[in-house]
């Protein structure tokens, strides 16, 4: 089943992508947007690198850094884990359990999990690195598993949003949604909030369970299918999700972006904008990457348009992460850009690798780290360039 579902997402990538597989013009497809000379409104340094290994340059995984506020943790496909110091930068520990992973780090509760592309999911101390436990799901994972309250939850692509204990690895509870015939490659990670996990599901649906029972609270529909073909019915909601105080902010691929109440699933607002990407947060704005890579800023309130930054056109942008007073996005090329998160401006640029960053970077404390899925991994500050 897997492996029909998969070769139905790689057909439908070729054809969206504008693939000659029927003897089409390559040369309607508009290119990546070649990118521009600007005025720096900060400087980059790099105060961290390292090289993880093969990070899945041909499948996409779902392998990105993450931190607790002391460490940063980071994994390749090859089933290689390390911890770096967050101050440092050097390497504190690195744990092989010799298999081939496709999602994680996930941290939490002093633990680090990240899931085998057997359908294993393996947790190992954070302090040590040292194995704890190993759990069969019997299904693959294509995102970050994500802790809190004891609990490792996991969304597999069989449709499936699972609670495991964080001690043990038992499976706790599952919450399940139809899955379509044809559907983007990869999930979204959920996210806790309150008492509840929130997941999107690839049939377009947003459900919210109770983090301790799995009762489900609320579910809505992001988008709704329509068309006649399975490619125009296809309304993945896969996008990162957001939670800030009581809301939800929630993005889909050929569905809406929307805000809701955490507690309810009452809708706050709703925009027709789509996003396979997903999208970012801060105190004021709430900040997307649109399927041709337009990067928007709408209103945390009422969603209405702040800004569209339109340099990074075609150029396959990460979701945007904020970072101070900027928003963060990587390419396709291993570039990472800063855009004015006031303005929309490009304020600055630099290059991790020749190879794609396909996963969103991450924050902790004054550094942005980003990793490339040739296995490159650098952490960066920024200093605000001041002009007379």
């Amino acid at each position: 089943m897997n492996v029909l579902r998969t070769t139905a997402v790689f057909f439908m990538a070729a054809l969206l992508g504008g693939c000659a597989i029927f003897g089409g013009d390559d040369e309607t497809v508009d290119p990546p947007m070649e990118l521009a000379d600007f005025e720096a409104g900060v400087d980059v340094k790099r105060v961290m690198s390292a090289g993880l290994g093969d990070s899945g340059e041909r499948l996409r995984l779902a392998l990105r850094p993450v931190g607790d506020g002391t460490r940063v943790y980071a994994a390749n496909a090859k089933g290689e884990i390390s911890a770096f110091d967050g101050d440092s930068g050097k390497r504190v520990w690195r744990t092989n359990i010799k298999a081939a992973l496709t999602a994680g780090p996930g941290v939490g509760d002093g633990r680090v999990v990240v899931a085998e592309t057997n359908g294993t999911v393996v947790a190992l101390d954070a302090r040590s690195g040292d194995e704890i436990w190993r759990s069969d799901i019997a299904a693959e994972v294509l995102a970050p598993p994500v802790l809190g309250g004891e609990r490792v939850f996991v969304r597999t692509v069989d449709g499936r949003l699972l609670a495991l204990r964080g001690s043990d690895g038992e499976q706790l509870w599952f919450v399940e949604q139809p899955v379509p015939a044809l559907s983007q490659r990869g999930v979204g990670a959920p996210v806790i909030s309150g008492d509840s996990v929130v997941a999107g599901f690839d049939n377009g649906r947003i459900v919210s369970a109770n983090l301790i029972s799995g009762e489900v609270t609320w579910e809505l529909p992001l988008g709704i299918a329509s068309g006649r073909s399975d490619i125009e019915r296809m309304v993945d909601a896969d996008g990162a999700i957001a939670a800030v105080g009581n809301d939800l902010y929630l993005s889909g691929f050929q569905s809406r972006t929307a805000a809701v109440a955490a507690e309810s699933g009452q809708a706050l607002w709703a925009r027709e904008l789509s996003s396979y990407a997903g999208l970012g947060v801060d105190w004021a704005n709430v900040y997307l990457t649109l399927d041709d890579d337009r990067v928007v800023a709408l209103t945390r309130n009422n969603g209405a348009q702040e800004w569209s930054h339109e340099l990074l056109l075609r150029r396959q942008l990460t979701a945007p992460i904020t970072f101070g007073e900027y928003v963060v996005v990587g390419d396709f090329e291993g570039y990472l850009h800063f855009i004015n998160a006031r303005t929309g401006t490009l304020a600055g640029r630099v290059r991790l690798s020749k190879a794609p960053i396909v996963n969103r970077p991450y924050v902790m404390a004054d550094k942005v780290y980003a990793q490339a899925v040739d296995g490159a991994m650098a952490g960066y500050q920024i200093r605000t360039i001041e002009r007379n």
